[in-house]
Formats: C-alpha cells, structure tokens, sequence
C-alpha cells in the first residue's frame, strides 16, 4: 500500500510541475529522483544481507567460486569435517550471521531516517 501512494504522489507532482510548464529534465531532477532515492537507498541495503546469506549457501553447498578463492560458506563447509574443533566453521558462520544482521539493522535505520513519516517534530 505504501508504495501505491509513493508511486501515486510522484505522478502527481510530475503532472503539477508539467502544468506549470516544467521540462522532463526538470521534473526527472528535482521531484522523481529525490523521492525514489531513499527507497532505492533502503532496498539496496535490506537486499545486502540476503545476498551474503545467498552467496554463503551457494559457497557452503560447493556451487560458490573456485577453491583458492577464500569464502565463508565453503570455510563452514571445510569445517564440518572437524566437528570437535567448533571454531573453524564457528567463526565464518559468525561472521556470516554478523554482515547480515549488520546490513539488515543499517536498512532500517536508513528507513527510519529517511521516512518523513517516521521522523518526530520538535
């Protein structure tokens, strides 16, 4: 639902400023851009964290890069075959979860300072 009204507000103000006789150019500049940047902004760093999760399953599964190239999926996958030494799939499956979870907070945080709604007035 909010995106319908995001979408719909930019379509009005594009038709408000092309009745006042505004460019493309103009209107592209100073009211679609600087409204669909914080969304951008906030998908991009939401989508980070299910990239890693992905690319380490890929990795973990052995569908990742080449074995010299250093991954924390294939790192967790070389650890399981010490099962009684916890810290060497332990630590890159730390890492994992760290990087996720620290992309996740920082697109929310994003999302709370960029969305007017949010914002408290003093």
């Amino acid at each position: 639902m909010n995106s319908n009204n995001c979408r719909q507000q930019i379509r009005l103000a594009g038709n408000a400023a092309e009745a006042l006789g505004a460019s493309r150019m103009r209107i592209l500049m100073k009211e679609i851009i600087p409204n669909s940047v914080s969304s951008v902004l906030i998908m991009a760093t939401t989508d980070i964290g299910n990239k890693i999760l992905m690319f380490s399953t890929l990795s973990f599964l052995g569908l990742g890069s080449a074995p010299p190239t250093p991954e924390w999926g294939m790192m967790v996958s070389d650890g399981v075959d010490y099962f009684n030494k916890f810290w060497v799939s332990g630590f890159p499956g730390l890492a994992i979860f760290t990087m996720a979870v620290g992309a996740n907070f920082i697109g929310d945080g994003l999302r709370d300072l960029l969305d007017p709604k949010l914002r408290t007035q003093f």
